[in-house]
C-alpha cells in the first residue's frame, strides 16, 4: 500500500496485480532482469500470454528458460550488452514465435498444477 511506502524515499506508483495488469498486447518480447529469484510465476505466467523471454540465469529460472529453446539466458544479470545481444537476435519473428511456442509446450507439460501437487505431497510423504 502507498502508506507502506511513506517517507521510505521510495516512489510508490500503484500496486502489481501480476500479469493481466501488464499491458501484454503492447509488447513482443518479456525482459526479466532480476538478479535473484527462485523459479518466477512472471516468467511462467509471461510463456503463458505468448510472449518469448529473456531473463538471467539465476536461481531456478534455467528449470524453465532452456537458452534457445524457451527463451534467451542471460549468463551474468549485470552485462548489458548480453541483454542488447539478445534483443537484437529476437528482431527474428521465426526465433520469437519457436521460443514462444516452445516455452507454452514446457509449460504445459513440466509446470502443471496436478505436478506442483504432487511435488507438495512427495515433500510431506517424506
Amino acid at each position: 500500500t502507498e502508506e507502506f511506502f511513506q517517507e521510505s524515499g521510495l516512489h510508490y506508483i500503484r500496486s502489481f496485480d501480476g500479469i493481466d495488469d501488464l499491458p501484454i498486447d503492447d509488447y513482443d518480447i518479456f525482459l526479466y532482469t532480476s538478479n535473484a529469484d527462485g523459479m518466477p510465476n512472471i516468467l511462467l505466467e509471461a510463456a503463458s500470454k505468448g510472449l518469448p523471454i529473456v531473463a538471467p540465469d539465476i536461481g531456478g529460472v534455467k528449470d524453465f528458460i532452456k537458452d534457445g529453446e524457451t527463451g534467451l539466458l542471460i549468463d551474468d544479470y549485470r552485462d548489458s550488452g548480453a541483454y542488447v545481444q539478445a534483443l537484437e537476435k529476437l528482431k527474428d519473428a521465426d526465433l520469437r514465435m519457436k521460443l514462444a511456442t516452445n516455452a507454452q509446450k514446457l509449460l504445459k507439460k513440466g509446470f502443471t498444477e496436478e505436478k506442483w501437487k504432487r511435488g507438495v505431497v512427495e515433500i510431506f510423504d517424506e
